[in-house]
């Protein structure tokens, strides 16, 4: 053990910090002393002050290291008179024996405890009696096994642990009945009478108070435990302790009258045979104080402090429960995985002339399409008019309005700003300067008339004008109250309420009023579309008939498991947000930047005619509610099943969101294709608001199985997949081990056991090269756009043959002009959105752009070159994986070739192969015989 370089030669005091290196050194690397727990116990003293806590009657001629221990009850320091200490060299009194180690003046026999870290240890374990207490001798072996987490106090010699035949008083405190000890004195017992008789008497006194008593042993060429850890290591001295005999097994193998002995040998236990007690003892069905017997006979049999047995049964006991469990948790796996690899098909949701270049733009950027989608379904829904609502059912009045939740999750710096500045902010930019002007008009207008009505003098000038509000499309921080004060201004004005960290939102409700507003239930209600009156004591200061209010914001994963914390939702507010997660992704640009891409003209001219809209009071058409319905019952059988609150929250709002999306797809529809909205919803407008709603459910499931318990097993397993897909199809433990916080983190053997279980699934395999042990991926079959479940089985599994949701038909268009602008007129009766529309590379028109069906993240198809990181990953392929694998484990090399996102997915043979001519034969050899092994 090394020690750190940051101790003194110079400086000596009383203070435990002030320490020479010598003495941390004989601690720490001499002893196997923990750094840590040696700069807490150890001070180092002059002459001087050692003379002073020692006082003998012939003076101490060095310094040495003093060891002053804490009490017990409170971990406070002991009095500088209490401890041990080694002078630099032995104090040699005329006519007396050497002396090594010295005790401070007036000290009488008894333990000495240790400074830990936390400084309520000693009491933690004095409370715990099934934790086994360790006696040994000196202050240096005691921080030995300290450090190993064995709790062990040292006395001052085999004899010190009382007097007159009578334990000392924190010894005889520490002796608690039902407590087991080790006695862990050094090895030369067997050459020392007056040791083996000093142990002998201790353990008895030890027994007749009630408590089991080991004598630990080990190899009498190593005299103390410290001698022992530092010549075979700790494990070696852990193994001592589990082998140690009881006293009345000891003491029958030291024979009577016995001097001179040899270490004393004991067979050990069979363990295997402890296995099968185990598996026995989980088949029985026996009651808990059965049980507790039964684990406490093994304990005994096998040598082993009881909690080490209950540790081995909860262990067996989750092994088994995972075996009968493997079946479900290889479906929840697949489902993880699915949700987090399912895409839609843009084109099903949006009119085909704004769904591709929103493709076009996410592939640009490597993310998901559907982080845009929500941008804009969100943004649109902001525009409606305040009276705009859906009736979904007669019957029952089941109504919604047309306000929407939408949140991002991913982590920082994953392109979050991009999205919100392409779809909301310069889109609204033009509508944000137009609400301007006309409060700039306003304002000039109010000065003009409040002048007039100042400058009128008596008692009939009336009233003063009322001063101007500006008109907000949005904002990113108000109280529940400044939502309707701004609403009461503009009553036909919904709003949207943007957040760049959704966490602000949570957490700054009340923040004005000291926590005791309403600001967060004044959110849950505005997701209703629901007035409020605010009365006061001045009077009424706002009432509304109604409110339409959108959030939409970004947050980051960890932030969110922190908000959600075991993912119940009792009052129902997660549940009304959906979410979609971008996973890490990184984008690649290209060396050439020519021409623009921007979608701001397209989505201004959306805006703007979204924007003049009256209040629109829909209905779905008979077709579309019948298929609403059928939806509807599916939803409420699924969450009257759903074991988990948070859940059922979620899966209750389903067809309340299905209901929004539908009005908000249908009206963002009619008007981009430049004909009437109609007033009532048709089935097509249901089935895509169905088809993403399904989809922001699969996201937020996954998201609660992750963070409902962040070692849950389908969640790691998951997380080790896609961690190995975006690794080129590998991962190693401490890959895995890296990828989980701190605090979270699992040991090597729990990543194995996930890796087992993994290969189990037919995901992969486990190799091992030296003790780097990793897991390589499969191929595994595409994930299709969107991975069916229980969401859609029952609306799909519908009579009359009702399928879920057809794809909108793309328009048809000609050729033209510049993409957008000028060409791209559609069927009769129908004329697209754009005034003005996408400008794509400034260039001629003429191409037709189709909705994009790659489903591959990176969208690679078009690429023609090989990234210099793939190349590297190709060359590894060939140079360092090839002499490992080949020819035994050939499925691995394919592996890392063709898996997700690996450079044999991403670029077509012909782009390889152009790669390959630049490189040494060697490598085109490999390379090209993996190619000819994948297509043969």
């Amino acid at each position: 053990m090394s020690v750190n370089d940051n101790s003194t030669d110079v400086q000596f005091s009383s203070d435990p910090k002030s320490i020479l290196r010598k003495h941390l050194i004989e601690w720490c690397e001499g002893s196997a002393v923990n750094e840590a727990i040696a700069r807490l116990n150890i001070e180092s003293l002059t002459a001087k002050e050692f003379n002073e806590r020692v006082r003998p009657k012939e003076r101490i001629k060095t310094g040495g290291w003093w060891c002053r221990g804490v009490q017990w009850r409170d971990g406070d320091r002991a009095s500088n008179w209490y401890g041990q200490g080694k002078p630099d060299k032995p104090h040699h009194p005329e006519g007396s024996k050497e002396r090594k180690y010295l005790t401070g003046s007036g000290m009488e026999p008894d333990a000495i405890f240790l400074a830990m870290p936390d400084k309520n240890y000693w009491a933690k374990v004095h409370a715990d009696k099934s934790i086994p207490r360790h006696w040994t001798e000196g202050v240096k072996k005691s921080g030995a096994g300290l450090s190993l987490g064995l709790p062990v106090l040292a006395l001052t010699g085999v004899w010190n642990w009382g007097k007159d035949g009578k334990l000392a008083k924190f010894v005889e405190e520490w002796a608690q009945p039902g407590t087991t000890h080790y006695i862990d004195f050094d090895s030369d017992y067997a050459n020392n009478e007056s040791c083996r008789a000093a142990i002998i008497k201790f353990a008895r006194l030890l027994i007749e108070r009630g408590c089991t008593v080991h004598i630990t042993c080990w190899d009498t060429k190593f005299k103390g435990l410290d001698d022992f850890i530092v010549g075979k290591g700790g494990d070696a001295f852990l193994q001592a302790v589990a082998d140690a005999p009881t006293s009345a097994e000891w003491e029958k193998s030291l024979g009577v009258g016995a001097k001179v002995l040899n270490h004393p040998k004991f067979e050990a236990p069979n363990f295997s045979d402890l296995a099968v007690k185990i598996d026995e003892l989980l088949d029985s069905d026996l009651k808990r104080s059965q049980l507790q017997i039964k684990v406490s006979d093994l304990a005994q049999t096998y040598r082993l402090a009881p909690t080490d047995v209950w540790k081995i049964y909860r262990t067996r006991e989750e092994e088994l429960q995972q075996e009968l469990e493997q079946e479900d948790t290889a479906a929840e796996v697949a489902r993880l995985l699915s949700a987090q690899r399912a895409q839609l098909d843009l084109g099903e949701i949006l009119p085909a002339q704004l769904a591709a270049p929103i493709e076009i733009l996410a592939g640009r950027l490597n993310l998901k399409t559907e982080c845009y989608l929500i941008a804009l379904l969100t943004q649109v829904s902001s525009l409606f008019k305040v009276g705009s609502e859906v009736l979904l059912r007669r019957d029952t009045d089941y109504r919604c309005t047309p306000n929407y939740f939408g949140v991002t999750v991913s982590e920082s710096s994953q392109k979050k700003s991009p999205v919100l500045k392409a779809i909301i902010d310069r889109p609204m930019q033009s509508l944000r300067e137009k609400a301007r002007k006309e409060y700039d008009k306003a304002v000039a207008q109010y000065e003009e008339e409040y002048r007039q009505w100042k400058a009128v003098k008596g008692e009939d000038k009336g009233l003063p004008p009322k001063e101007p509000r500006q008109r907000l499309y949005s904002f990113s921080k108000s109280t529940g109250e400044g939502i309707l004060y701004q609403v009461a201004e503009y009553p036909d004005q919904a709003l949207m309420y943007r957040c760049d960290e959704l966490a602000a939102l949570f957490k700054s409700a009340n923040q004005y009023r000291g926590g005791k507003g309403s600001d967060e239930e004044d959110l849950l209600e505005f997701w209703n579309g629901t007035g409020s009156t605010v009365l006061r004591a001045s009077g009424t200061k706002a009432d509304l008939d109604g409110l339409l209010l959108s959030i939409f914001g970004t947050i980051q994963p960890d932030v969110l498991a922190a908000l959600l914390k075991d993912c119940s939702d009792s009052n129902g507010k997660f549940a009304r947000f959906d979410f979609v997660f971008q996973p890490v992704a990184a984008s690649k640009l290209p060396e050439d930047d020519s021409g623009s891409f921007d979608l701001t003209p397209m989505l201004s001219s959306l805006y703007t005619k979204i924007d003049v809209l009256p209040a629109l009071k829909m209905e779905l058409a008979p077709e579309a509610k019948r298929f609403f319905t059928i939806f509807y019952n599916a939803m409420e059988e699924r969450r009257e099943k759903e074991p988990k609150q948070g859940m059922r929250a979620m899966i209750g709002k389903m067809p309340e969101k299905v209901g929004k999306m539908a009005a908000i797809i249908h009206t963002l529809t009619s008007v981009f294709n430049g004909v009437e909205v109609s007033l009532q919803i048709p089935k097509s407008a249901v089935e895509a608001a169905i088809k993403f709603v399904k989809f922001t459910a699969d996201q937020i499931a996954s998201l609660y199985a992750e963070f409902s318990d962040r070692q849950a097993l389908a969640p790691s397993l998951a997380k080790i997949v896609l961690l190995a897909e975006r690794n080129g199809g590998i991962t190693s433990v401490r890959e895995v081990s890296k990828s989980f916080t701190s605090k979270l983190r699992p040991d090597n053997q729990q990543i194995r056991e996930w890796f087992a279980e993994l290969a189990a699934m037919d995901y992969g395999e486990v190799t091992s090269k030296g003790r780097v042990i990793s897991f390589i991926l499969r191929p595994q079959p595409p994930t299709p756009p969107i991975a069916s479940n229980h969401y859609t089985e029952t609306v799909s599994s519908a009579p009359n043959g009702l399928s879920l949701a057809p794809p909108i038909p793309p328009l048809k268009t000609t050729n033209g002009g510049e993409w957008g602008r000028n060409g791209g007129e559609v069927a009769p009766s129908i004329k697209p959105l754009p005034d003005e529309a996408l400008d794509t590379n400034g260039g001629v028109g003429g191409e037709k752009i189709q909705p994009s069906q790659n489903t591959q993240p990176l969208m690679m198809s078009c690429t023609t070159e090989v990234s210099s990181e793939d190349a590297e990953k190709l060359q590894d392929i060939a140079l360092v994986w090839w002499p490992e694998y080949y020819p035994e484990q050939l499925q691995n090399l394919l592996t890392q070739m063709y898996a997700w996102k690996a450079p044999g997915t991403k670029y077509d043979v012909a782009v390889i192969a152009a790669w390959l001519a630049t490189q040494d034969e060697l490598i085109r050899d490999r390379i090209t015989q993996l190619i000819h092994l994948r297509r043969g």
